[in-house]
């Protein structure tokens, strides 16, 4: 058995497709693919340096517009 299969069948258990796609759920990894490229084209322009803290404080603040939930950011 090849490395990949045997690491499928060790995390069998967490597949569970079936069972989100009878919910609905998106089980594609395209809507994360984008975001992750959304995220670069806004934090990684020419010039930009963040620091670990200060690209962590803007990951916040840009998911939490995204979510539209920035008022729970701060009291």
């Amino acid at each position: 058995m090849s490395a990949t299969l045997l690491k499928l069948e060790n995390h069998r258990d967490h597949l569970k497709y079936a069972d989100l796609a009878a919910r609905n759920a998106s089980i594609g990894s395209g809507s994360m693919e984008s975001a992750c490229g959304q995220f670069q084209d806004r934090l990684k322009r020419r010039g930009q340096f963040w620091s670990p803290r200060g690209l962590a404080d803007m990951l916040a603040i840009d998911v939490a517009v995204k979510n539209d939930t920035l008022q729970f950011l701060w009291p």
